[in-house]
């Protein structure tokens, strides 16, 4: 029962939908479809948001140090140039994939790419955790595919070389506690879920439970992930709409969110996939 879950911001949250959606049913009757999305804030433990927090000090203290650098190599202060910074020292200054150093020289070229870990066409995982640093000319082979999967289409020899590589390069420490969880990123051999299945049924463990719940008022579910709406919000340039509500205090906002969800379509997401903010240029 997830009312029973150990996670303290789920239970509260569940509690107060339950109540609403009693008071719906009692003044409208039945409920004949639920589209819900879980926020994915509500679905970290405790140690993970510690880590996030953790993370999230050290690199505001390293922000300082990589404006100067930025000045320094005369680079436009762009968040993907901040984020390229990030990963380069997190990897240290090593390409995971080749295994070759990065100078810091060549960092903002066109020869070194932000890549997602686990392709964006088939995941839209646009987390940290899903981001690393790659030379383009390796980037534009292997775009689509995950590393397991490139590398496994070698030989397993290279793909065991390659993974003993990066558990060295993405072993945590103090400064990056997070670290080993994008090494198991890495090594993953991903799920071949159909894309828009995996959208429109989110599979996590809260979701999964929280469906279940919901079961007992309507058997129409819909469960996207937490990340979801806020994509389709920048994707079509609504955000513009959002300025006129209090974010944090106006209850507009959350019926706005709930009213993208609810017309989201295959047809959505599909676009969303197509759209790689780090799709690489060619040298």
């Amino acid at each position: 029962d997830i009312t029973h879950c150990k996670n303290g911001l789920v239970t509260p949250s569940v509690f107060v939908l339950r109540n609403q959606l009693n008071q719906i049913v009692d003044d409208y009757g039945t409920i004949r479809s639920n589209y819900c999305e879980l926020s994915v804030d509500l679905k970290v433990n405790r140690m993970q948001r510690f880590n996030h927090r953790m993370n999230q000090r050290f690199l505001a203290k390293k922000h300082k140090k990589y404006l100067t650098i930025l000045r320094a190599f005369g680079e436009d202060v762009l968040l993907s140039n901040v984020l390229k910074l990030e990963l380069w020292e997190e990897c240290q200054e090593t390409c995971p994939y080749s295994g070759q150093h990065i100078p810091l020289e060549m960092l903002f070229t066109n020869h070194v790419s932000i890549v997602y870990i686990h392709p964006w066409s088939r995941s839209l995982n646009d987390s940290r955790l899903n981001k690393t640093l790659c030379f383009t000319s390796l980037a534009q082979q292997q775009e689509d595919h995950t590393p397991y999967e490139f590398f496994q289409e070698d030989d397993t020899e290279t793909w065991e070389k390659v993974k003993a590589r990066v558990f060295r390069l993405f072993s945590s420490s103090k400064e990056y506690p997070s670290r080993y969880t994008k090494y198991k990123n890495f090594v993953k051999r991903y799920n071949h879920l159909d894309l828009n299945k995996r959208q429109f049924h989110d599979s996590h463990p809260y979701s999964h439970r929280l469906e279940q719940l919901l079961r007992q008022i309507t058997t129409n579910i819909r469960m996207l992930p937490g990340n979801i709406t806020p994509m389709l919000i920048d994707e079509f340039l609504l955000n513009g709409i959002l300025k006129k509500y209090d974010v944090k205090n106006d209850y507009g906002m959350g019926i706005f969110r709930a009213y993208v969800n609810t017309l989201c379509t295959e047809k959505h997401i599909e676009i969303i996939a197509k759209r790689n903010r780090y799709r690489h240029v060619s040298i």
